[in-house]
């Protein structure tokens, strides 16, 4: 695991208090921004959600005797925060419903099971391994059919070039965990006493 050290001139003040010792601290975004990657400025949809829109920065400052400087090359989601936030401070039962797991194994580098990211709006619905990210794009216009993307980060990060003629069993495999995730979303959504109807996702 590589180590780095964040400077932050932002908590230097905040160091001269007391409670910095055993302060937890996290920063992060809900979102990137594109400038020009794909075309396009700033959060535009028409992308299609490429990495500079959905690959937010994640910064932890943990209480001091736990481990600094370290950068975990992991995939994580924003879904993981709170239940790690619950977990150092001693009420990690209480994420026991929450749909993220802690990432206090990953920061003390023990191991962790590998995990997927997923993303859903009206028109796209992603999702993203260490390797590879499926795109649907939901509704094409002039009534086409959903379509299907598949690429792989690793080879290519600009998603330039659409491997998913390549790779059926993955595009397969990961349209099935997308369909999961959005049944888990309609489901979640549904008013109390109620099955959950599809909605298309």
């Amino acid at each position: 695991m590589e180590r780095k050290e964040f400077p932050i001139p932002l908590f230097k003040r905040l160091e001269d208090d007391p409670a910095w010792r055993n302060t937890l601290v996290v920063v992060t975004a809900d979102h990137g921004e594109e400038f020009l990657d794909h075309g396009f400025v700033i959060h535009h949809t028409l992308s299609g959600l490429a990495e500079e829109l959905i690959r937010i920065p994640l910064i932890v400052k943990l209480p001091t005797g736990t481990p600094s400087g370290v950068a975990v090359n992991e995939l994580v989601r924003i879904v993981d925060i709170a239940p790690t936030i619950l977990d150092y401070t001693g009420l990690g039962d209480e994420a026991s419903h929450m749909d993220g797991t802690s990432l206090r194994s990953l920061i003390e580098g023990r191991e962790a099971p590998a995990r997927a990211a997923f993303y859903s709006t009206i028109d796209y619905g992603i999702v993203r391994t260490a390797r590879w990210k499926y795109r649907l794009l939901k509704h094409p216009g002039s009534g086409g059919e959903p379509r299907e993307r598949l690429f792989d980060i690793v080879a290519d990060p600009l998603e330039e070039h659409d491997v998913a003629g390549d790779h059926p069993e993955i595009l397969a495999e990961l349209g099935e965990r997308y369909e999961a995730f959005a049944q888990h979303l309609r489901t979640r959504a549904a008013p109390p006493g109620t099955a959950g109807t599809p909605s298309g996702g």
